[in-house]
């Protein structure tokens, strides 16, 4: 049995940055439990919901194709990434910093991600983190 340490929750935005003047878009929201368990090893408990905003497009075959190009876990390892909820995985100083960059917002991020879009680096923490499962 474990013991929910803290939770937060955060929302973000997710785009095909490909399609630029598409107004479509998931909107992700992340939450992050830190759970204790009986032996004293803490946890984080990552898990994702992403809605997707199908925006001024009236084509479902448009629709179809944003839905799976926008999504955050598109071109990860994950097989269903439509259907990825989250993982829980070992907290230890990686995976802090790692859910700490995670949580930030997109302003924040980007002082410390370099030439790529904040949008792909929180990309990129969210497919890493999900090698991580234990």
């Amino acid at each position: 049995m474990a013991q929910v340490i803290s939770t937060q929750t955060k929302t973000f935005k997710f785009t095909d940055e490909f399609s630029p003047s598409s107004t479509s878009h998931y909107l992700s929201t992340i939450t992050v439990k830190e759970l204790e368990y009986e032996d004293g090893n803490h946890y984080w408990d990552i898990g994702y919901v992403n809605k997707f905003i199908p925006g001024t497009i009236d084509s479902q075959e448009v629709i179809k194709k944003l839905k799976k190009t926008a999504h955050p876990f598109n071109g990860s390892q994950i097989q269903d990434f439509m259907g990825y909820e989250g993982d829980i995985l070992f907290k230890n100083p990686m995976t802090t910093i790692m859910v700490n960059y995670l949580l930030m917002d997109y302003e924040q991020l980007a002082l410390v991600s370099g030439v790529t879009t904040s949008q792909r680096y929180k990309q990129s923490i969210m497919w890493s983190l999900c090698n991580f499962w234990d």
